[in-house]
């Protein structure tokens, strides 16, 4: 499948706030970074929840794709699009034919 795709890059669209927890023995504290925020796509949504409805890990999703974890990532985070709605529907009936939900 991964020589029938063709990723694109997303501009951002904006920054977002982002943040986290570091866990140390003297006490936790709060971090907060700034990073780009992307606009969402509704194929990449789609294809996240078809994911999870298979109980499906991301590098496991990926494998059934034949692309990498970090492609997957990408397009179901709006970082990344395919060229064309063909390819969307091609990796949305791969995924879905994989198997049964449990």
């Amino acid at each position: 499948m991964a020589h029938l795709v063709s990723f694109l890059p997303v501009e951002p669209i904006g920054e977002r706030t982002a943040r986290g927890f570091q866990c140390r023995s003297d006490g936790s504290t709060v971090h907060e970074w700034s990073e780009p925020a992307y606009p969402p796509h509704p194929h990449g949504a789609h294809l996240r929840e078809t994911r999870l409805r298979l109980d499906l890990g991301i590098r496991e999703a990926a494998t059934v794709l034949e692309i990498r974890s970090s492609e997957l990532s990408a397009l179901e985070n709006g970082r990344a699009t395919l060229a064309d709605e063909q390819q969307w529907v091609a990796l949305e009936s791969l995924l879905a034919a994989h198997k049964e939900p449990r």
